[in-house]
């Protein structure tokens, strides 16, 4: 037996007829299906029998295709599929009785309305909706009122395909309504209907807070009409959105007011390509042609009538160099191939048009220059034909004059263009650009690039570094801080210290950090007061400042911050405490080669070390027993110089066990600590060391003497 593909294709209908009768569903929906896509009204007898079939998908797709086919001996069997028992039958059939569109099927599809299932629902209301008898009026408006209710806009859309006044009111008021969904089909429904009574609140949607709602509302209004939409929809005109220029261009042309025509004259001139097309379109239907020649440009170019510009030459010129940066790539070519027509006239205006603001018009301009064999004379003119070609060096050696159009470009659309602009700025290092640099620190595409102009010009930024301490975003103030921190002029000290207590913390902890690095006596104090900062990486950021600086008065502070919650802060005291080398730090820091961190008490005993206070003698030879902490303990105490450290470390140096590095180490202190070779001789003799180089040393020779190498 032939596929129900090949059935198809020959479109044999009494072959998949046959199908039908199939013992698999799968089979006989496929058959159903396929004769959905013949249509062949014979086959509406059988398809209705299929309406009856065991199979629920068979029975859905064959209601589907009797919707297809829209013969009427379907209705009767159909409304009966309308009470099936299965949801997706009663959802196909109710679409397919609005596609046959019988009246007989109104009563039926009204009280689906009360469906239990949504899908149902709305399958009737659209299905009202296409039929469009007045019956369904009533009972449609009462949906749309019952909020409860899903498809409420699907509702508004049938009202509008009935298109009875009595729906007016009802939608209206739907126009209100909290569902932006139904707002927007209300409005396309009231401008179906065209009763006047609903202009005003439609040209009050234009305001709505969904530009859906203010489309649909547009084109209500040109649909209905009524000239008191005029003023409105011109000032439509206006609107940023070119879509919505667009939609009120098209709604004046319908209303056929000769008030729109002057604003749609203007509109000519749109930046829009489509915008300027339905602008010709809404002038040809309010009878306008133009008549000045200014007018005839704008209208040729709206319907890209390139040879009729070139035989208006130069007053031409102007509209098409504006065009070179058109969205549409045929605007762009056939206006760039027109001024090459024009020639010469178009020069001078080319040369003006190196200045503009956007970057693809000047581009442009430059291109067209080239083909007309220009080259810049004046250093003026060499200065912004270099920067649209971005030759950055021949900017530098143009220098001074170079640096107003650069500023300038620091606000151009094209970031790439901004980037070029900062990094030449940071060649030529002219201090006039500080001041627009540093609004550049706002830029997230140029900020970088920015700050490295700004480190380069130094100092004559600082004034105007400081004043933005205070800029609302974060970003700017942290880039501030790290340029105020680079270029280390003390006057940044005072207002750094006033941002101390900025509400982020990455402000803060650049703040702190450049205090530390400036170094200025003034920050002491406010950075001890941070040290209570509730933040523990600000905390930990003042603590390394305070080390920075070395004054005397933060040692008392950092000692009392030892006690800190946070043990990496902790740490970082014990190295601050190190770099001040006090000596009221050292009874401390004795304290904490207690704790219970083996690498904290490294850093502890290599600031006693540094420090070199000899109170730390005895803790430290306590601590040589810890072969963890031997290496840095004998590397303190040979710092210290204290030659009671000698016998300790000797006795170490005979340990065998010991890593030899670690006993290179420990020899090494000892050389340090002891004055003159009687003393070391006597120490060798007392412990009896081999004369054998390698027993000092684990096994490290050299062709020194023994005392020597043992002294290594």
């Amino acid at each position: 037996m032939p596929s129900i593909e090949e059935l198809l294709k020959k479109n044999d209908a009494k072959g998949l007829i046959k199908t039908l009768k199939n013992e698999r569903s799968y089979i006989r929906e496929s058959a159903v299906k396929a004769l959905g896509k013949i249509g062949d009204p014979r086959t509406v007898k059988p398809l209705i029998k299929a309406l009856k079939d065991e199979n629920k998908n068979v029975r859905k797709f064959t209601a589907e295709t009797l919707g297809k086919i829209k013969d009427p001996k379907a209705v009767d069997p159909l409304l009966q599929a309308l009470n099936d028992e299965n949801k997706d039958v009663r959802r196909f059939t109710a679409e397919a009785l609005g596609k046959i569109k019988d009246p007989k099927a109104v009563e039926p599809l009204i009280q689906a309305l009360n469906d239990e299932n949504t899908d149902v629902q709305e399958y009737a209301i659209k299905a009202l909706g296409w039929i469009r008898d007045a019956r369904a009026i009533d009972p449609l408006i009462q949906a749309l009122k019952d909020e409860s209710k899903e498809g409420r806009d699907y509702v508004t859309i049938a009202l509008g395909w009935i298109g009875d006044t009595r729906a007016i009111d009802p939608l209206i008021q739907a126009l209100k309504d909290r569902n932006i969904k139904v707002r927007e089909s209300a409005a396309e429904a009231l401008g179906k209907i065209g009763d006047p009574r609903a202009i005003e609140p439609l040209i009050h949607s234009l305001n709505d807070i969904s530009e859906f709602v203010q489309w649909r509302a547009t084109e209500a209004l040109g649909n209905i009409g009524d000239p008191r939409a005029v003023e409105p929809l011109i000032q439509r005109l206006k609107h940023k959105d070119p879509i919505k220029r667009r939609k009120a261009v098209v709604s004046l042309g319908k209303i056929g007011d000769s008030r729109a025509v002057e604003p749609l004259i203007q509109l000519l001139k749109d930046k829009n390509s489509d915008v300027r097309k339905f602008t010709i379109d809404a002038l040809k239907k309010l009878k306008w042609d133009p008549i000045s020649e200014i007018d005839k440009v704008y209208y040729f170019l709206a319907i890209k009538n390139w040879e009729e510009l070139v035989n208006l030459g130069k007053i031409a010129v102007e509209p098409l160099i504006q065009t070179l940066n058109d969205e549409n790539k045929d605007i762009r070519e056939g206006s760039a191939k027109t001024l090459e027509k024009i020639g010469n006239s178009a020069l001078e205006s080319l040369i003006q048009a190196l200045r503009n603001q956007n970057s693809l018009v000047r581009w442009n301009a430059v291109e067209l220059l080239k083909k007309l064999k220009w080259e810049p004379i004046s250093d003026i003119d060499k200065v912004y034909y270099f920067l649209t070609v971005r030759y950055a060096e021949e900017l530098v050696n143009l220098g001074k004059i170079a640096v107003e159009p650069l500023i300038q470009a620091l606000d151009d659309e094209n970031k790439e263009v901004r980037i070029f602009a900062a990094l030449t700025l940071e060649k030529i290092g002219d201090p006039r650009a500080g001041d627009s640099l540093i609004k550049k620190l706002e830029d997230k595409d140029v900020r970088s690039y920015a700050k490295r102009a700004l480190e380069k010009i130094g100092t004559p930024t600082v004034d105007f570094l400081i004043k933005t301490l205070k800029h609302k975003k974060k970003n700017v103030r942290i880039s501030v801080i790290e340029l105020l921190n680079l270029i280390k002029d003390t006057r940044a000290v005072e207002p750094l210290i006033q941002v101390l207590n900025d509400e982020n913390i990455d402000v803060r902890a650049n703040v702190v950090d450049a205090l530390g690095n400036l170094g200025d006596l003034r920050a002491v104090e406010p950075l001890i007061q941070a040290l209570k900062d509730k933040n523990d990486f600000i905390r930990k950021s003042v603590v390394i400042a305070l080390g920075e600086i070395g004054d005397p008065r933060v040692v008392e502070p950092l000692i009392q911050t030892l006690k800190d919650r946070n043990e990496s802060i902790r740490e970082r005291v014990v190295i601050a405490l190190e770099k001040i080398g006090d000596p009221r730090a050292v009874e401390p820091l004795i304290q904490t080669l207690k704790y219970k961190n083996k690498y904290f008490r490294d850093y502890s005993i290599i600031a006693l070390g540094n420090i070199g206070d000899s109170r730390a003698i005895e803790p430290l030879i306590q601590l040589l027993d810890d072969e963890f902490h031997r290496r840095e303990v004998a590397i303190a105490l040979g710092k210290i110089g204290d030659t009671r450290a000698v016998t300790p470390l000797l006795k170490v140096v005979r340990d065998n066990s010991i890593d030899m590095w670690k006993r290179v180490e420990i020899v090494r202190a000892v050389r340090h600590l002891a004055g003159d070779w009687p003393t070391i001789k006597t120490i060798k003799n007392h412990y009896d060391y081999t004369a054998d180089p390698g027993t000092v040393c684990g096994g490290y020779h050299n062709d020194k003497g023994p005392e020597e190498t043992l002294l290594f």
